[in-house]
């Protein structure tokens, strides 16, 4: 006979798996909804800002071909960051550990020098940001959100 305690935790369990299992990804990214030029959010210029750097020398910018310009390097930490980058880039999973699973999602995955980068894609939506964690500034964990300009969407 099973106890009323050790059923309790298998029912709990069952409702993680089931949650962590069963959830939908968002709808992968379509190509027209990463082309064009990104620039930092007014937030994540503030970071910059207190780490001195320029904010308006960040911006990539993913083009129809598959390549991407980038006046900073994403993989870099943030004393290495300013250094400008070029390379390919394509839409791809984006999977994260999560205490419930896997957090199922979407990046723009970026390559060059025959290594790959992941910049994980927020929202589902045609809005869409794409996030970068470099480092630390001042002590706390710097996350730097871009934005497509206005003019490309």
């Amino acid at each position: 006979m099973i106890s009323r305690a050790r059923l309790s935790s298998l029912l709990i369990l069952a409702t993680l798996c089931c949650y962590s299992c069963g959830s939908k990804p968002p709808p992968k990214p379509k190509p027209e909804h990463i082309v064009g030029k990104w620039i930092l959010t007014d937030k994540s210029s503030l970071y910059v800002k207190e780490a001195n750097l320029q904010s308006e020398t960040f911006s990539i910018e993913f083009k129809e071909d598959g390549t991407f310009t980038a006046t900073f390097d994403p993989s870099a930490s943030m004393d290495k960051i300013l250094r400008p980058c070029t390379g390919t880039w394509q839409v791809a999973p984006y999977s994260t550990p999560t205490t419930l699973g896997h957090n199922r999602s979407w990046c723009v995955m970026i390559g060059r020098d025959n290594t790959g980068y992941q910049l994980p894609v927020m929202g589902d939506s045609p809005s869409y940001r794409i996030s970068e964690t470099p480092g630390y500034v001042n002590g706390r964990e710097t996350v730097l959100v871009l934005v497509r300009t206005p003019g490309d969407r």
